[in-house]
């Protein structure tokens, strides 16, 4: 299967290398390195990525922000910005072209790629698509060339491992997937999936117990990463003991 592209837009030769190095390292593939407005939609005209990593400060006339504008006006495409500046007039006309979300400079490599991984996800899943006939289903792709399906609520989690995926149900079958997990989530269309570590996706309906370190999902414990903790804080409820 192909793997997520992302376009860099980075006016800084070794930052840009340093960026590059990241993603191939996670498993993306870089598209192409841009220093200009101009070489920018070059480059993404020439082969349409999956992402945009966009330094807002470019060399020439035009900076990163009127990258984003005239993509915007081509097409939808996740954008995430790259930026050293803090400038509230600055982060103002960034938020008009919509990005999904910035990250600012210095950044640290398992910071940049977990933001990375989140917003795709969350690109797909904001995204509009069109309903399947079977829209509490997924049909997964078996060895003998056909498909079984699996309905949606017994997901209990998704487990990657590089190009590869295991989808586990609520009663223990496993599906092997030759899928990259960034790839996978989002097809399956759930919005009671949330990932947890940059290994597992979990079905968070089937959660049970949860501390600073693991989830618990029936017997299943799973470890949670923590840059991915707060957001799964984010979309659970909680007794609050404590004014």
């Amino acid at each position: 299967m192909a793997k997520v592209k992302v376009l860099i837009v980075e006016d800084e030769l070794l930052a840009a290398e340093d960026i590059s190095e990241q993603l191939v390292e996670a498993g993306y593939q870089v598209t192409g390195v841009a220093r200009t407005y101009e070489d920018a939609l070059k480059l993404f005209k020439q082969d349409l990525p999956d992402l945009v990593l966009l330094d807002i400060q470019l060399d020439g006339k035009k900076d990163g922000i009127a990258v984003a504008s005239t993509i915007n006006k081509l097409t939808k495409v996740p954008i995430i910005y790259i930026t050293g500046s803090a400038e509230d007039n600055l982060l103002e006309r960034a938020k008009d072209t919509q990005p999904v979300t910035f990250v600012m400079k210095p950044f640290r490599a398992k910071e940049f790629i977990t933001n990375v991984d989140l917003a795709i996800e969350n690109f797909a899943r904001n995204s509009e698509v069109e309903k399947s006939l079977l829209s509490d289903a997924v049909f997964i792709p078996t060895s003998d060339g056909g498909h079984e399906k699996v309905l949606k609520e017994e997901i209990l989690y998704v487990e990657g491992d590089g190009s590869y995926t295991t989808l586990i149900t609520q009663n223990h079958k496993k599906y092997d997937i030759t899928l990259y997990l960034s790839k996978l989530v989002p097809q399956l269309e759930s919005d009671s999936l949330v990932r947890i570590s940059k290994k597992h996706v979990i079905n968070a309906h089937h959660l049970t117990k949860i501390d600073k370190k693991t989830v618990w999902l029936g017997e299943d414990k799973l470890a949670v990463g923590e840059h991915y903790r707060k957001t799964l804080m984010q979309r659970l409820s909680f007794i609050k003991t404590k004014p």
